[in-house]
């Protein structure tokens, strides 16, 4: 930000957005859910036994933008919920769903394409 960038392009161009990229997931729920926050592209969960993360609002000054690409990996040695905000659903494994397991070391990755879809990609 010392160069005269704007802070939102400046977060947005970081190396793996800002933020810590270990996250302790939390709750089983969207509300309890450890939220990631918008320029918090890359992260990897280190804790299981079914808790969950979410993923960013879509749009406004504290969301994601539109083709935001976020990496979830689950490092732990149990299930990851990610959960998508009310009203919004995520496009992967077949369907429209509010919210998608990773198992044990799989990895998402999912991009907002609208104020209320995101699409995913999730693998090993």
């Amino acid at each position: 930000m010392g160069l005269g960038i704007q802070p939102l392009l400046a977060a947005r161009t970081a190396t793996a957005g800002t933020g810590p990229l270990t996250i302790v997931a939390a709750g089983a729920t969207f509300a309890s859910a450890t939220k990631i926050q918008c320029t918090q592209f890359l992260v990897s969960n280190t804790t299981g036994g079914g808790l969950s993360v979410a993923l960013p609002p879509i749009g406004g000054d504290a969301g994601a933008f539109l083709g935001d690409d976020f990496i979830i990996n689950n490092a732990s040695t149990a299930s990851l919920n990610v959960f998508c905000s009310t009203g919004v659903t995520i496009s992967v494994a077949g369907s429209n769903q509010n919210s998608i397991a990773l198992t044990s070391h799989q990895t998402l990755t999912a991009y907002p394409i609208s104020t209320t879809q995101w699409i995913g990609l999730r693998g090993s």
